[in-house]
């Protein structure tokens, strides 16, 4: 990001955070950052953040823990860019589900509606998973940033499964709409593989305990 400081690189990467690192941590996450002497956090780092529409999140400080290596804070970098990362994943989601739902509203659609229905129940259900896991893993306005870099892995990984299902049930429709009228053709679609178009189930069974698929 233009304009942002250089991570600076620690001469003992032993060092734990203390108070006197606090103007530094700020600088380099961009929020205010406090050190968490409770001893909750132990080693983490924990984001407080606001909500917006669409699960949307900003953060707005940081909790550090008091045995966490200066160095490790100091490489997370910029919150606001981690936290724009998740968002990216969300709103390219809710974009796959308007290009299905317009779709949908086609009276052309009609013979691809098992097809259809299939990439749209999943797209929908990651769509829920959404509402889900931010209840578990991002309560009361607050996520870990172990956390929230495993949801947004997690995101990304399923959205590598969707565009490429979106994209066959467009074509499909396009290859639909190029037919003669009245030709009873039906459009014959494969994946890239040259096999039958196949939609992940693992959105449709997530297990929302685990944020993780591995």
């Amino acid at each position: 990001m233009a304009g942002a400081s250089k991570i600076r690189v620690v001469s003992d990467p032993r060092i734990c955070v203390a108070p006197h690192h606090i103007y530094e941590l700020g600088r380099h996450l961009r929020v205010p950052v406090v050190i968490d002497e409770t001893g909750w956090l132990r080693s983490e780092v924990e984001i407080r953040f606001i909500r917006h529409a669409g699960g949307m999140i900003q953060p707005i400080n940081a909790r550090v823990g008091t045995g966490a290596v200066l160095q490790d804070v100091l490489d997370i970098g910029d919150l606001f860019a981690l936290c724009m990362r998740y968002g990216s994943a969300l709103s390219e989601l809710e974009l796959l589900y308007e290009r299905l739902g317009a779709l949908d509203q086609s009276h052309s659609v009609r013979v691809l509606e098992p097809m259809l229905a299939s990439v749209l129940e999943v797209v929908a259900s990651a769509r829920r998973a959404v509402v889900r896991r931010q209840a578990l893993y991002m309560g009361h306005g607050t996520v870990r940033v172990a956390t929230l870099k495993r949801e947004i892995e997690y995101f990304e990984a399923h959205l590598a499964d969707l565009r490429s299902s979106v994209s066959v049930v467009e074509a499909a429709h396009q290859q639909y709409n190029q037919e003669e009228p009245g030709s009873g053709a039906q459009p014959c679609v494969t994946t890239a593989g040259g096999g039958d178009l196949q939609v992940s189930p693992r959105l449709l069974h997530d297990d929302p305990k685990s944020p993780r698929s591995d």
